[in-house]
């Protein structure tokens, strides 16, 4: 058997960008921890194959450890030899020490020595790189001696309704990608062999930074490569690649070397601002912002999940459901606040819960202040969808939100703290302080996967109380910070 030499996974890194592939070789020490977001996606898909394989009952599955690949390859063989029809993470090594494993192998309908590779997706719709993952499988097992037929895409259905226990057939979709995958293996093999050749070098190989940093995927090593770029830099202020590209190529990185004619009015205040290490207001846009205000004032924000995997009936895959919300009510102006908060801690159905409790809190007058309103009316929306008898009053919810991200996001206000962004992650630090790093629940991601690990039973029960406890930390200090964010513009309109 041939020494292992590439995996299937390795050869997308390196196409992606071949210091990745190095890196990944040789410096593992540089591989930062998985965030929370890159594991919801990772357990997601993990889920999605488990289904995928009740789609092919009998079907034998190859247990051994991934890093075990030899071993793998002869499980495989022996599932093969003992007449199995589905083989479930099936791994095949070629001559070049080229390896790869496949979700699901399937003996055709067409012939018994045939087979179909079904590789599952938790996406909704066929994606550039899932053609490459899928051509260095075909790749993969026909060079190792497979005769393959179809290369098929297992995806999730978007518009399907949970009623009663998950219908693996409804949930999933083919996509037949056969043709795709075999013109995308046109001279495969030649970049794989560079590829190794790249890998076994002792001394790496140069390689720009740029949007391949971060597409189709993020790279583990982002941070290493671009520490040398300051943290506002023409990256933050041109987002357009090509236009941008041009300067980096004539050496131009750091703000106060961008040609200002080559940005938008409201990247002009970020730079002069930047430069100067000064806010800028434009206290009459502030002031025709806060006349739309009527009290009394409730700062409103959510916390949702959207699982791969529909968790109730009539949940569908991929929808925003919230199960938390905060609230924080301002009678009048100058008034005290006071603060109400839901957060549902069973495991069971929270929607119509949450809506009763979110109609109750909000009152029936005064502005709603969210922070990206657009979101939150979303949610509603969608939630007057599955529970029509509360679509009222989610509308009236809906029209009576001001969204406070605009006077941010238009640079009516700004300061040279936020680099740029206009996020609440952003703008509150930079004009209050930054109160997130005191939490032990510090972004909307990590809420979200402790919330389903909450849901799915992965988490002790003598642990669930601390976890509601963070969420709602968590969630609270994010209407505080909208409160303490008007505040400020109010001592700017002047």
């Amino acid at each position: 058997m041939s020494k292992l030499k590439l995996s299937k996974s390795q050869y997308l890194k390196g196409i992606q960008c071949p210091l990745r592939l190095w890196y990944y070789t040789h410096c593992k020490d540089l591989i930062p921890p998985i965030d929370p977001a890159t594991q919801a996606i990772f357990d997601q898909g993990h889920e999605a194959g488990l289904i995928a394989q009740k789609l092919y009952p009998g079907g034998v599955s190859v247990t051994t450890d991934f890093t075990k690949i030899p071993e793998a390859k002869l499980e495989t063989d022996k599932a093969i030899s003992d007449g199995a029809k589905a083989i479930y993470e099936a791994t095949a090594i070629n001559e070049l020490g080229i390896y790869s494993r496949i979700d699901i192998l399937v003996r055709s309908k067409k012939n018994k020595n045939t087979w179909d590779l079904v590789e599952v997706k938790s996406s909704t719709e066929v994606k550039d790189y899932h053609i490459d993952d899928c051509a260095v499988q075909r790749y993969v097992f026909e060079s190792a001696g497979y005769k393959i037929d179809k290369s098929l895409l297992c995806l999730v259905d978007r518009d399907y309704i949970r009623k009663g226990d998950i219908d693996p057939d409804k949930l999933l979709i083919y996509a037949d990608i056969t043709e795709e995958v075999q013109q995308k293996m046109i001279g495969l093999e030649d970049k794989a062999l560079d590829l190794i050749k790249i890998k076994n070098k002792k001394k790496d190989p140069h390689c720009s930074i740029g949007d391949h940093c971060t597409a189709p995927f993020e790279c583990e090593f982002k941070e290493h490569c671009w520490k040398h770029i300051p943290d506002f830099s023409i990256y933050n202020v041109m987002t357009k690649s090509k236009k941008r590209a041009a300067l980096v190529e004539q050496g131009i990185i750091e703000i106060k070397d961008i040609p200002r004619e080559k940005v938008s009015v409201s990247k002009l205040i970020d730079i002069e601002s930047f430069l100067s290490n000064k806010p800028f207001f434009n206290k009459k846009k502030i002031k025709d912002w806060l006349g739309q205000l009527s009290y009394p004032l409730y700062f409103l924000d959510y916390e949702t999940i959207n699982p791969a995997i529909p968790l109730y009936d009539l949940m569908s895959p991929y929808k925003q459901y919230p199960f938390q919300f905060s609230v924080h009510i301002q009678k009048k102006k100058g008034a005290k606040v006071t603060h109400l908060e839901f957060l549902n801690t069973e495991q069971r159905d929270f929607r119509e819960d949450f809506i009763k409790s979110l109609i109750e809190g909000c009152g029936d007058e005064g502005s709603i202040i969210i922070y990206n309103m657009s979101f939150e009316k979303q949610v509603n929306n969608r939630l007057a969808e599955d529970f029509p008898k509360y679509r009222k009053e989610l509308e009236k919810i809906n029209e009576r939100m001001v969204d406070l991200l605009i006077p941010f996001r238009s640079r009516y206000i700004y300061s040279p703290d936020q680099n740029g962004s206009a996020g609440l992650k952003s703008t509150f630090p930079a004009f209050v302080g930054d109160l997130y790093n005191k939490l032990e629940i510090k972004d909307g991601a990590t809420a979200q996967k402790q919330y389903m690990e909450f849901l799915q039973d992965k988490i002790d029960p003598a642990d669930q109380s601390k976890i509601f406890e963070d969420l709602l930390d968590y969630c609270e200090l994010d209407t505080f910070a909208m409160v303490k964010l008007l505040e400020v513009l109010y001592q700017h309109q002047k």
